[in-house]
């Protein structure tokens, strides 16, 4: 079922028509988020590496490196306010590996809403707030994590709701996801076969 489950989604990753079951969307969807997550913490990892080195050598005062066989650690010893102010975030990078997380995930999506009877369009709604967080208030907050005050900046409060409006969002659509399909034929097609995924054209 898992094989087929990926031959089924990546076979169809511009057909955006017809119903899937969620037996065929669930292990294509949850090993395209395993690897995006993986493919993220790759990305950032040098990003935060580089951003640690130079705080050690600009305040070697304050941080403690561990060298081993095993490894390397840098520990910043009351970290201020301003320590991610500095960091180069990798935009583009992650824009690449977000962008094809949802080129792949896309049309898979809009088949399993049509199994509900719902219409694709529902699955871009999470986008909307994660976009203006991950786009638009997470650059500002890196670069200017607190105010002169020490309070938190603008950017962080808005950051903040549209991370709830995100993620209350993103749990109605998993939930929609993951109910049973309508079982009987509906506008956007009959239901999926067992052992199929859709149905027989």
């Amino acid at each position: 079922m898992y094989l087929a489950s990926l031959r089924h989604n990546l076979g169809g990753i511009l057909r955006f028509s017809g119903r899937s079951s969620r037996e065929f969307f669930w292990p294509y969807a949850l090993t395209l988020l395993g690897v995006t997550v993986a493919a993220t913490i790759l990305v950032m990892a040098p990003a935060m590496f580089r951003m640690s080195e130079t705080y050690a050598r600009e305040h070697p005062e304050q941080v403690v490196e561990t060298v081993g066989p095993g490894g390397y650690s840098i520990e910043v010893k009351d970290p201020p306010p301003d320590l991610f102010r500095n960091i180069d975030i990798p935009l583009t990078e992650l824009g690449i590996v977000g962008g094809l997380f949802l080129l792949l995930l896309a049309a898979a999506v809009t088949r399993r809403l049509h199994d509900r009877g719902l219409p694709g369009i529902l699955g871009i709604l999470p986008l909307i707030p994660f976009s203006a967080s991950a786009f638009y208030f997470m650059p500002r907050i890196f670069h200017q994590f607190a105010l002169a005050d020490g309070s938190p900046p603008t950017a962080f409060v808005a950051a903040f709701f549209c991370n709830l409006l995100y993620l209350g969002l993103l749990l109605g659509l998993g939930l929609l996801l993951a109910m049973k399909g309508q079982p009987q034929s509906n506008r956007y097609g009959d239901p999926p076969e067992p052992g199929r995924g859709e149905a027989t054209p």
